[in-house]
């Protein structure tokens, strides 16, 4: 196959651009000229020629002090800020604490990533990832526990995140959340909560129905769904989500066999790490409850007019750190066509509307099968015209791109979660089929160089302009390599195969 992408708007810039969307992707190519990791996935690192990295503890020194020097290059040139004062502090706090050198020089380069990088999303994102790897090689055992509450909380300040998930439940729940800006659900029963009615679609069983609370400081709110199983004077399951928009943190709350008109305080409910197995049964929370807000939300349902409130960024759940932590957001959906329904699936699953999807695959096997499988065939994009709904369109008909989407989800689902950068695309299990990678867009009129994501490592990457060979390169970097092409013009079309073992996409 091959992925298109067609300049049929009017001139919109002078001048070199890259098509990676803004100068982020231009930052990224330029630090990429220092960096020793070349590339990073699938739970592999190569090198500048593309061969594997064999880490040994003075290669993982080196390329931390060489990202150490590199960040705090940057963050000299920021002459608006006393930067050498708070990482004197730092160094101070984290020697205070007795971490290792290695683990220091981790938490240190988290800081200087976090700040320097603020405004440069993809070499933040990239450097992370660098950073993460080679401290899991340095320190394997070691974990955010390994900070004192008083470093924790000066990096928490300064934007890093230190403790994925939570180990608080009861009482100590309820203050965490409300300390992350998480809004507390007033008294289950009492005033405060708005019945929305029932339930419908309802894949969760029972009599459902949703309940909402609105908070304006904290900006947010939650849902309760009590289901009642037979008898109508009993609430068998009582599960409370709540969201905090500015801080994209979500709560959880579970309770069971509540009488129907109790009023019960959110301090009789089961919250937090006391919902982990098998102090709680009620099930892994998370598991199902993934994307861009917490809540799963269904066009035409009770809570299509309430349960679109968006986070401002990729909520993060407080739940136990053994539970998923909401992977993703995904970028699967870029690498296959909408064609003929244009951005099809990401039409809607966007930020800010819909939501994105999370990053599936077996770590979430509950939102695969509970929520994606049933609303691909039951209520997504509409309940009269499901993507998976039989027929299936073919290709080239109304609703193949959204068929096409739903089923390379489905096909995610199946895979294991990927260590490290999200690489679309790349070999099937058919040796003699080679997938397509993607031209990331948007793409300039006399830009002279173009982003492909998704080739294999080695395989040869060539760019076809209005069919006719323009460019070739060899791919180092699945996540995306960078290619010089003649300068663009208004209306041609743009497209990229890869060549591997033989066979071309």
């Amino acid at each position: 196959m091959l992925n298109r992408f067609r300049l049929a708007l009017a001139l919109a810039m002078a001048g070199s651009f890259i098509s990676s969307a803004g100068p982020a992707g231009a930052e990224w190519h330029t630090e990429l000229q220092f960096d020793p990791i070349r590339a990073y996935g699938h739970g592999i690192a190569v090198d500048l020629a593309g061969n594997e990295i064999v880490f040994t503890p003075e290669k993982v020194t080196r390329f931390q002090q060489h990202y150490l020097d590199r960040a705090w290059q940057r963050l000299q040139s920021d002459s608006n800020a006393d930067h050498s004062s708070t990482r004197a502090l730092l160094e101070g706090m984290l020697s205070e604490d007795g971490l290792s050198v290695e683990r220091s020089r981790y938490w240190l380069l988290a800081w200087m990533i976090t700040v320097g990088y603020a405004d440069d999303p993809a070499s933040q994102m990239r450097l992370h990832l660098r950073n993460g790897l080679l401290d899991r090689i340095a320190s394997p055992n070691s974990t955010s526990q390994d900070l004192s509450s008083r470093t924790q909380k000066f990096l928490d300040e300064q934007g890093v995140e230190t403790s994925p998930g939570t180990n608080s439940g009861g009482a100590d729940y309820i203050a965490e959340c409300a300390a992350a800006g998480v809004p507390i659900p007033p008294d289950w029963g009492g005033a405060g909560w708005t019945d929305q009615g029932l339930l419908d679609p309802n894949f969760v069983g029972g009599d459902a129905t949703v309940y909402t609370y609105e908070s304006a400081a904290p900006r947010g709110g939650c849902i309760a769904l009590p289901r009642v199983y037979g008898d109508p004077s009993n609430i068998g399951l009582l599960g409370i989500i709540c969201l905090g928009q500015d801080t994209s943190k979500a709560c959880f709350w579970d309770n069971e066999d509540v009488p129907v008109g109790a009023v019960v305080p959110i301090s009789d409910f089961v919250g937090g790490a006391d919902l982990n197995p098998p102090n709680w049964n009620g099930g892994i929370c998370s598991d199902c409850h993934a994307g861009e807000n917490p809540w799963v939300v269904h066009p035409g349902s009770s809570l299509a007019n309430w349960g679109n409130k968006m986070p401002v960024d990729w909520h993060e759940p407080l739940v136990h750190p053994s539970w998923p932590q909401n992977p993703g957001p995904s970028l699967l959906l870029e690498s296959v066509s909408g064609d003929p329904d244009g951005q099809a699936c990401l039409s809607c699953h966007s930020s800010g509307y819909a939501g994105r999807f999370p990053r599936v695959s077996t770590e979430l096997p509950g939102y695969c099968r509970t929520v994606l499988q049933n609303a691909s065939r039951e209520t997504m994009p509409n309940a009269s015209d499901p993507a998976l709904a039989l027929p299936l369109p073919a290709a080239g008909t109304s609703g193949y791109g959204y068929r096409s989407h739903a089923e390379a989800l489905e096909a995610a689902c199946s895979a294991p979660p990927e260590d490290g950068v999200l690489v679309p695309g790349g070999l099937g299990n058919d040796p003699t089929e080679v997938s397509r990678p993607i031209i990331l867009g948007p793409l300039y009129a006399c830009a002279q160089a173009i982003q492909v994501r998704g080739a294999v490592r080695n395989a040869e990457i060539r760019i076809y302009i209005d069919g006719g060979l323009s460019a070739v390169a060899t791919s180092l970097d699945p996540d995306g390599e960078i290619i010089s092409v003649p300068p663009l013009v208004v209306g041609q079309v743009v497209e990229a195969t890869q060549f591997f073992d033989g066979a071309e996409s």
